[in-house]
């Protein structure tokens, strides 16, 4: 678990989690979590407000888009804040716009408490919404979410942070079993290994450079997801 206080984040506790799993029965019952999160985000739910409220933290919530649950595809979650650049938050979407447009098999969960607030973050889901091709493969949760129900049933967590903040989510990943992607900055080049460069203790998917040197930090970033998404499939 790479430094969570498993006192804190325990898998044994159902509240946190749909269906609890260890290492022994990761990959029989991780996936019931994954199961359960698409129905909760299918679009009769979505319509109806009939999703889970203990997915959230508190009734502010605001959801956009929806999730087939009969698609089987690898499931991206990504929960920045409103920090725009220092989360990457540009590189984020330019990320999914290009896995789309490739015509990837995915689907996603973008997360961004206060991001409907933001011009910038608007016109990107205007856009998503727009296109009828990518119905049921992303939706975006304006509110508090509890995230270890997401982060149990993601495949793989998107971190295209630009500054060096401190924070635990790609550890929380890792504890709940999901595969964080990041940039080479800060404590994420501190704490993941990344996997072609240990292949024995590679633990998540790391940028060439940092995403704060010349060149085009979306085509840095969207290299390491078309890498990792092709060794995971």
């Amino acid at each position: 678990s790479y430094g969570c206080n498993l006192n804190k984040y325990k898998t044994e506790d159902t509240r946190d989690v749909y269906q609890c799993f260890n290492k022994n029965n990761f990959r029989e019952f991780r996936g019931k979590n994954k199961t359960a999160i698409l129905k909760e985000f299918a679009i009769d739910r979505i319509k109806t407000n009939f999703v889970d409220p203990m997915l959230f933290k508190g009734s502010e919530v605001k959801i956009i888009g929806s999730l087939d649950s009969f698609y089987e595809a690898p499931l991206f979650f990504a929960n920045p804040s409103i920090e725009i650049f220092a989360n990457g938050v540009d590189i984020l979407f330019n990320t999914i716009l290009k896995l789309f447009e490739l015509h990837k098999n995915i689907q996603i969960i973008i997360c961004m408490k206060g991001g409907l607030e933001f011009s910038y973050v608007q016109k990107w889901i205007e856009y998503f919404s727009k296109n009828k091709y990518w119905n049921g493969r992303w939706v975006f949760i304006d509110g508090i979410l509890n995230e270890s129900k997401f982060l149990a049933a993601s495949d793989m967590v998107l971190l295209p942070r630009r500054a060096n903040m401190n924070g635990n989510e790609h550890f929380l990943a890792m504890h709940y079993g999901s595969v964080p992607i990041v940039s080479r900055n800060g404590i994420l080049n501190d704490t993941i290994s990344d996997i072609f460069d240990d292949i024995s203790g590679g633990n998540g998917f790391k940028t060439k450079t940092s995403l704060l040197v010349e060149g085009d930090s979306n085509e840095i970033f969207i290299a390491t997801v078309l890498k990792a998404l092709s060794l995971y499939q």
